[in-house]
């Protein structure tokens, strides 16, 4: 994805808050009233890389640090704030095949490493979404592309037919560890651990890893994703959130994995959340998305990775 800049003028533009948008001209009035004074910064053209985290489109207005916060925690129960696909992180190349990565650094500069592995839609705004909101409180969260050219699935044939073209495991496995290796080599990244966040296919993924280097990774969250693997090597936490009614990952997948790990000495911590379908969090799929249940999603995550990588 390239980061672009929103169409429309006046009235209809966006405001671009951390990946959050909103109508300008009713935002405006809001920020002036809490004493907010936005900035405008530039965007590089097509296919540069925006060197700083506040770069963004002339037509976009910006709001800066503490004031950004302070915009988000006072429209957020007034306006359906939605990702309006302008990211403000920038594009990495990972691996021995180059695969684009999504980086989001906090503005303090430093953070604590997240990896965030997609479901099998490809690297879309969703997870680089997922690395923003992270960023924001404050994470250095880096999302590759787990197949090759950073192809992406609007559909679910989309999806099997993007699946049927690549070796998962020959495409994804020197991805995920080279992936591991530039997040811990960054010097924004403080602390001797990562933690891994995974989605669908993702999850396998962040599973297989705390297995495959337990040095690295101390904390696992997995989202309606499971694994069969051997966790007795494994050092990491778990924290997994499922949903009820799922075709991909039935219930008895799902208490074998918890069983799995418990036995392995590992803490656990997993979630099924009433009513829900597989992609429950994911907001571009409306035939599934739980609003309340991703909230309540993000909230228990952020509780997890703040206890595990303080």
């Amino acid at each position: 994805m390239t980061n672009r800049e929103p169409s429309g003028a006046g009235d209809s533009r966006r405001l671009i808050i951390r990946g959050l948008s909103c109508n300008l001209t009713a935002v405006r009035s809001d920020l002036a009233r809490n004493g907010v004074r936005p900035l405008t910064r530039t965007l590089p053209s097509v296919g540069q890389t925006a060197s700083r985290r506040d770069e963004v489109s002339p037509s976009v207005t910006v709001v800066p640090s503490w004031q950004s916060r302070l915009a988000r925690l006072c429209l957020f129960r007034t306006y359906d704030l939605f990702t309006d696909g302008v990211s403000v992180g920038e594009w990495l190349h990972v691996g021995p095949a180059e695969h684009s990565s999504y980086l989001a650094v906090p503005d303090g500069g430093t953070g604590a490493g997240v990896l965030v592995l997609h479901a099998w839609w490809g690297l879309t705004s969703v997870f680089t979404d997922v690395c923003d909101r992270l960023a924001m409180d404050g994470y250095v969260a880096l999302a590759p592309s787990l197949f090759p050219g950073g192809a992406t699935a609007a559909t679910i044939a989309e999806a099997r037919e993007l699946l049927a073209m690549h070796d998962e495991a020959a495409v994804a496995e020197p991805v995920v560890p080279a992936a591991v290796e530039r997040l811990c080599g960054l010097p924004a990244v403080t602390g001797a651990q990562i933690g891994v966040i995974g989605f669908s296919m993702g999850a396998y993924w962040a599973l297989h890893l705390s297995q495959a280097r337990p040095d690295d990774v101390s904390a696992v969250v997995a989202v309606y994703g499971t694994d069969d693997g051997d966790y007795s090597t494994a050092r990491a936490a778990y924290l997994g959130h499922f949903a009820e009614q799922d075709d991909f990952e039935p219930m008895e997948a799902v208490r074998a994995l918890e069983t799995r790990i418990r036995e392995a000495g590992r803490e656990v911590t997993f979630h099924v959340y009433p009513g829900t379908g597989h992609w429950f969090v994911e907001p571009n799929r409306p035939d599934v998305y739980n609003a309340a249940a991703a909230e309540l999603v993000w909230e228990r995550t952020l509780v997890f990775l703040k206890a595990r990588l303080a």
